[in-house]
């Protein structure tokens, strides 16, 4: 999805790509780990129902906040940040620096990636 440099470069942090897997039902995992400790999740899913997806998402997130300016529509809260795009549904997890403005860049970066 997103190479380490351009996700160091996304989060203003140098991290490595640990994990990047891909499954035959459209989703793709990365966790890319920071040399000072810390983790961050990035989930894709190219699927028909991505729109329910989200929708299935918020529902069950507690304190969330609408945020504007990532995909078609996003969500940012405590779990994580989700967000679709058409038929993309994308899920950040994760300690990232500023927690949710990182959060945000990441989806936005995968988001223009594809």
């Amino acid at each position: 999805m997103l190479t380490a440099a351009k996700a160091s470069a996304v989060l203003h942090s140098t991290v490595t790509l640990k994990v990047a897997t891909g499954k035959d039902d459209g989703r793709s995992i990365c966790t890319y780990t920071y040399s000072g400790g810390g983790w961050v999740e990035v989930d894709l899913a190219t699927v028909a129902d991505a729109q329910q997806q989200y929708e299935a998402a918020k529902s069950g997130a507690p304190a969330i906040t609408d945020v504007s300016g990532v995909g078609d529509k996003a969500f940012d809260g405590p779990l994580g940040l989700g967000a679709v795009r058409g038929n993309h549904f994308v899920r950040v997890v994760g300690p990232t620096p500023g927690v949710q403005l990182g959060r945000q860049k990441l989806a936005q970066a995968l988001f223009a990636a594809l």
